[in-house]
């Protein structure tokens, strides 16, 4: 981040929570892309796998493969139960939500950079309107349950760190 030439009306420490908390917005809208991506590649992968045993129990029933039928019966029963236990369609339409709604929240917390740096707004403002933002972003990730390994996670987050470097550099 730096310290830029920012007219100060917050204080040094509200300041960094003020940026702290940009940071941590990035990162949850970026870290919520990526799972949307995620499970959106998967349901693809998913659904064109049942198409294909689909297709595979159908040539069977024609008698055109001997093979097909039991093995296509067998990807389809195992296809469906991962799809049911993963419930990649409903993460999936929550995840939509939610990105939608972390990108408005995503706006809304730029705006208030904004103001942090510029000088127009108080201490007491800012330290008010970062609490409101952050409850905001725990509410809208409340709303799907999605976890990650310490690796995605660390790769979202450096991700996240270099494109507000990028945009506020300089």
């Amino acid at each position: 981040m730096g310290t830029c030439d920012h007219k100060l009306m917050v204080s040094e420490v509200t300041y960094q929570a003020v940026w702290d908390g940009l940071l941590e917005v990035s990162r949850a809208r970026h870290f919520y892309f990526d799972q949307e991506r995620r499970h959106k590649n998967i349901n693809f992968i998913l659904r064109f796998l049942l198409a294909m045993s689909g297709i595979g129990a159908f040539a069977s029933i024609w008698d055109i493969h001997e093979l097909v039928g039991p093995t296509a019966g067998t990807l389809i029963s195992a296809l469906v139960i991962i799809d049911l236990l993963g419930n990649f369609t409903t993460r999936l339409a929550q995840l939509k939500i939610v990105n939608l709604d972390l990108a408005s929240l995503e706006q809304d917390y730029r705006n208030f950079w904004d103001d942090t740096r510029n000088g127009t707004i108080s201490n007491k403002e800012a330290s008010e309107n970062k609490k409101v933002l952050m409850m905001r972003l725990n509410m809208i990730a409340s709303n799907v349950d999605i976890t990650a390994s310490d690796k995605i996670l660390q790769r979202i987050q450096e991700d996240a760190f270099r494109a507000e470097e990028v945009r506020y550099a300089g």
